[in-house]
């Protein structure tokens, strides 16, 4: 863990709930995500999570996509769209077929021109759902506009394509879980903690108030039961709990669609990124 000490005036900002429902909407992909806006300049992102084990029934789903996705993304600039250039890195489970399926990090570096994906095969295990905590971080390089990327403190790559960061809520950071073909995944409960850094390279958490969520399945209840269903509640800028069971298997988050979002800040002395949105996730 990183140790930073922090000592800049509180952000001010405002939760982003259009630019999250915009995002995070598709008929055949579902979001529990939060979206946040620093209200200052960002210059770097932290999420951490454990490798939980995300399993698939054997129903043969052909060529359709089915995923599950718990991912960390930041926005640089949002000055001219909320859908801008921006950095995406997680933990990505995905099944085709009956039984064939694949597990492990990735980082996409997505443009107005397109996008580029790479497996990450740094760090301890990466690819392995034994519960052991990675981190995902991405962080803009001290000279230019790109960003580095890096998994358990390692790099393992870098942007070629984002924009410049400016001043004011031009920008945005989001956490949670994208899943496609929910009925055919189970997901257990997943913590994710974030944090992003100021242009004066302290670590903070978000403010509460500036922080949005997109959950687009209803709320579970006796008429509304897994996996058609998410229980979600942001308790304070730390927790966001998002909860889903259900007997066969199936989980949340899956193939990228639409969604981008983000959370800001405030100030006292903290110790590294640790947890500002700390999503549960859970889905039987």
């Amino acid at each position: 863990m990183l140790t930073v000490l922090g000592g800049a005036a509180p952000a001010s900002a405002s939760a982003p709930n259009q630019a999250c429902s915009l995002l995070c909407n598709a008929r055949i992909t579902f979001w529990a995500m939060t979206c946040s806006e620093p209200g200052e300049p960002m210059i770097g992102g932290f999420a951490t999570w454990r490798n939980v084990p995300i399993t698939f029934d054997h129903a043969d789903t052909g060529s359709a996509t089915v995923q599950a996705l718990n991912y960390l993304r930041v926005t640089p600039n949002t000055s001219s769209s909320p859908d801008g250039p921006n950095i995406e890195i997680g933990l990505y489970a995905q099944k085709t077929g009956r039984t064939t399926n694949s597990y492990g990090p990735r980082w996409t570096e997505l443009t107005s021109s397109g996008g580029r994906t790479k497996a990450i095969t740094a760090g301890v295990d990466p690819s392995k759902p034994n519960k052991r905590n990675h981190t995902y971080m991405t962080v803009r390089q001290d000279h230019g506009n790109q960003w580095d990327v890096l998994y358990d403190f390692n790099k393992v790559g870098s942007t070629t394509s984002q924009l410049k960061v400016l001043g004011g809520a031009t920008n945005r950071i989001d956490v949670g879980l994208e899943v496609t073909g929910p009925q055919y995944i189970d997901v257990p409960a997943i913590s994710n903690r974030m944090q992003y850094m100021t242009g004066n390279k302290v670590w903070e958490r978000v403010a509460t108030r500036n922080v949005a969520k997109s959950v687009t399945l209803p709320t579970c209840s006796s008429s509304s039961r897994p996996p058609s269903c998410f229980t979600t509640k942001l308790t304070d800028s730390t927790n966001f709990t998002v909860d889903r069971e259900q007997a066969p298997p199936a989980r949340r988050r899956s193939r990228r669609v639409g969604c981008r979002g983000h959370q800001p800040a405030r100030h006292v002395q903290r110790r590294g990124p640790a947890s500002p949105a700390i999503l549960h996730g859970r889905r039987p």
